[in-house]
């Protein structure tokens, strides 16, 4: 076996050394990422890759024309190695006219690779639409399909109201002073004619080389509830009624005798609202809403369940193979970590197992423990952050994972409970990529619901997660630290809910000693240990 290695060893210095003599290492593949781009009006960017080029696209202030946004300057990698020019070769100057609703293509090289970029431009233009006497906000859809547009503008009034003379007050469909409308409808305009119980104007908007048609509504409101977001153990209830009168929420248990008066929250201009507290789980519920002396019909809901966290204890383990796994044998998984990509250079490489370290007070026995680890083999290796998480490890590609997270679940919970200790070392490994090169590591918590499961491909940083702007998020809650914790602390993590109206299919909760571990970036002294996790609803 020894005289096997050395044959091997001997061999690989040979085939070195000819590659030196012939000279014929070509130069390095340098990092050419855009840093910075800084077009006339342009808000933000995200970037996605398509093939060999990258997507930038630009959110664009609605007075700048997209057909003549200029360009300021650009920021890449390694920019003083490398040329920058547009696919045909022309050269990139400030001031540049730049057509972003078809798009721009530019080049980045450096020793002869080249880095594709193409720029194209959205543009969000606000609409505004206000009358007198209106209730609630104004409502506006844009819908196009099969060339047909279906474009409309509407608000609500209180029953009673004069419409052979609405004041508009405000109607804006198109970028500020660039926009006109045919008829021009704003100030006292005739809306008696109706039908369906909605009185229309149908105008022209035209700005630049745009031409809408738009459908202008006004409809009247009685009493009524207009919304109910239902959750566990509250529900928030929007109403509308009219304006100057007492208005009042009632609810009570289906079917009860009892009403029970709920305290508004907020009541202005014939809108008001309450969240409804302390109601009981996977119950059903009836509200009404009062104005004077009308009142609305009976609406129906039910409260949301409270489902628990599997295997939030982290009490059973096992071990397949070289592999420790976060769950029983047998168990239908819930939670996995990066110790199938780690140990693919043997077990001594499990960066996530048990500890027999439980939080103080804790029924159970063990935690969970995440060592930040550089497995290698004859020096070849990467970095990989300790972890635990829902979801599972898809695949190895290369010296690469894909890993999936989430879990199937559809609660709504308000928190995430639980215990953490870590210790935080100084970056001394890095990747290609990273936001950090240096100074302290960075451990997290993080707790996600989203309308679908996520893969990340660490060969693909366009497929990382951030959870502050993936459109699949439903709510979110995060902690972050470059501080080590020395004992055992308790922590309660809200969860923001950016989509309060969305039910969600999914749960993804990450902890990690290395936040920066999909860049292959962090400390070999970094570690956490985290116990009892639960859902607070």
């Amino acid at each position: 076996m020894k005289l096997l290695q050395k044959i091997l060893f001997a061999a690989f210095v040979a085939l070195c050394s000819v590659a030196c003599i012939e000279n014929d290492v070509p130069y390095p593949r340098l990092d050419c990422s855009l840093t910075e781009i800084d077009v006339t009006g342009a808000k933000e960017y995200t970037t996605q890759n398509s093939g060999d080029t990258t997507i930038v696209v630009l959110d664009i202030e609605e007075s700048v024309d997209l057909r003549k946004a200029e360009f300021v300057s650009i920021g890449i990698n390694n920019q003083d190695k490398a040329q920058i020019r547009y696919a045909d070769g022309r050269q990139v100057k400030e001031g540049d006219k730049w057509n972003l609703r078809v798009g721009e293509v530019l080049y980045s090289e450096v020793y002869g690779y080249r880095t594709y970029y193409r720029f194209v431009g959205v543009q969000t233009v606000e609409k505004r639409f206000r009358v007198e006497g209106q209730i609630g906000e104004s409502y506006f859809e844009e819908n196009e399909g099969q060339g047909i547009e279906n474009r409309i503008a509407l608000v609500n009034v209180a029953k009673g109201t004069d419409f052979s003379a609405i004041n508009v007050l405000e109607l804006k469909l198109g970028p500020e002073g660039e926009t006109t409308l045919s008829p021009d409808i704003q100030g006292v305009t005739d809306f008696s004619s109706s039908s369906g119980g909605q009185h229309i104007k149908e105008v022209t908007v035209t700005y630049r080389d745009v031409t809408q048609r738009w459908r202008i509504i006004i409809q009247e409101v009685t009493t009524s509830v207009v919304s109910v977001n239902a959750w566990a153990t509250s529900a928030d209830v929007n109403c509308a009624g009219t304006p100057d009168e007492a208005h009042s929420i009632e609810y009570r248990v289906k079917d009860s005798e009892q009403w029970i008066a709920a305290t508004l929250d907020s009541d202005e201009g014939g809108v008001f609202k309450t969240t409804i507290k302390g109601l009981t789980p996977q119950t059903e519920y009836e509200c009404r809403a009062l104005s004077g002396d009308s009142e609305s019909g009976v609406v129906a809901f039910t409260t949301e369940g409270t489902p628990e966290l599997p295997g939030g204890d982290f009490e059973n383990w096992h071990k397949n193979g070289k592999v420790w796994f976060p769950y029983a044998e047998g168990a239908t998984p819930f939670w996995d970590s990066g110790n199938v990509g780690a140990t693919t250079l043997g077990d001594a490489w499990n960066i996530t197992n048990s500890r027999e370290d439980p939080r103080p007070g804790s029924s159970g026995r063990l935690c969970a423990r995440m060592q930040s680890a550089f497995p290698s083999m004859m020096g070849l290796g990467k970095f990989a952050a300790g972890n635990i998480y829902t979801g599972r490890f898809a695949e190895l590609d290369g010296l690469n994972g894909v890993v999936e997270f989430g879990q199937p679940f559809s609660g709504r919970p308000a928190a995430l409970h639980g215990w953490y200790k870590c210790n935080v070392g100084q970056i001394n490994k890095t990747g290609v990529g990273a936001p950090v090169t240096s100074g302290p590591d960075r451990f997290q918590i993080m707790i996600c619901l989203t309308t679908d499961k996520h893969s990340v491909n660490t060969n693909d940083q366009s497929t990382f997660f951030d959870c502050k702007t993936n459109s699949k998020v439903v709510a979110w809650g995060e902690i972050l630290g470059t501080e080590s914790v020395e004992g055992w602390t308790e922590f309660t993590l809200p969860l923001k809910y950016v989509k309060p109206n969305v039910r969600p299919n999914y749960i993804i909760i990450i902890a990690t000693a290395s936040s920066y571990g999909d860049y292959f970036t962090g400390s070999t002294d970094s570690w956490m240990c985290v116990d009892d996790f639960e859902l607070i609803y």
